[in-house]
């Protein structure tokens, strides 16, 4: 009962919390890539009144692709950063020093990110410019919020994790629960009822302690879904590779 309530129950919570994270992830992949292509799709093919769109400067069509693909490298590069939202990076100081440069590198990528939709947003009065009607470019602009909505959630996901206090609680009673059980276990190679022995006590210890140890390790595993620590994380390198390629499918440059 003290392993159940204690161990088993809190981290089968967290594991179904991080497969939630890791689903959520998943989905949000699969929206940003649908409304990047869109994007793509709406600069480089759209056409307007008589033609309009042969007004357009030569650039405008690989340049939207260039802003694209830089913002789907910045997300791949703000998502493949080491996990740096631990209790030590919190509690210790070589921890706090290390989230102090990596969260650097964090506000210089979503900045850089911000840069690039405003240049989306440049892109689209271009097209006004030149006679986009206002609803259409509001519908193209509307993409740009639903684009950075999924790269801020997935930054959410990335940068928050199951509660703190239910790990360190966790992982506290992994370490000392071989103490309180040590008497059970003198106890079973001591009885003399001839059902129990020394290998029996050692054989159930060992295999409590690695059960344990590795329900703890499945959630661990998961806590950042983009670190591929793993066979259950979220292979960035495949979607965002998946997303470049729908890209020059849409508009294929050499």
């Amino acid at each position: 009962i003290l392993i159940t309530f204690a161990v088993v129950s809190p981290m089968i919570m967290q594991i179904k919390q991080a497969f939630l994270r890791r689903e959520n992830a998943l989905d949000n992949l699969a929206d940003l890539k649908a409304i990047a292509s869109n994007v793509l799709l709406a600069n480089v093919t759209w056409n307007w009144g008589d033609n309009h769109r042969a007004k357009l400067p030569p650039g405008h069509n690989p340049r939207a692709k260039l802003l694209l693909r830089g913002l789907m490298s910045d997300l791949y590069s703000l998502l493949k950063l080491p996990t740096f939202t631990r209790g030590r990076h919190r509690l210790t100081t070589r921890g706090m020093d290390l989230a102090v440069q990596y969260q650097w590198h964090v506000d210089a990528i979503l900045e850089r990110m911000m840069v690039t939709i405003q240049q989306l947003h440049m892109q689209v009065e271009r097209m006004k410019a030149l006679g986009l009607p206002p609803n259409e470019a509001s519908r193209i602009n509307q993409y740009h919020w639903f684009l950075q909505a999924r790269i801020e959630r997935l930054c959410n996901i990335k940068m928050y994790r199951t509660p703190q206090a239910t790990r360190s609680f966790t992982r506290l009673f992994i370490l000392i629960l071989p103490f309180f059980y040590g008497p059970y276990y003198i106890y079973l190679i001591d009885s003399g009822d001839g059902q129990t022995s020394f290998a029996f006590a050692l054989v159930l210890s060992a295999m409590t302690s690695i059960t344990m140890i590795g329900i703890f390790n499945v959630e661990k595993a998961l806590e950042d879904p983009f670190t591929e620590e793993g066979l259950d994380g979220v292979q960035i390198d495949v979607a965002i590779h998946r997303i470049f390629n729908a890209f020059d499918a849409i508009y294929p440059t050499s």
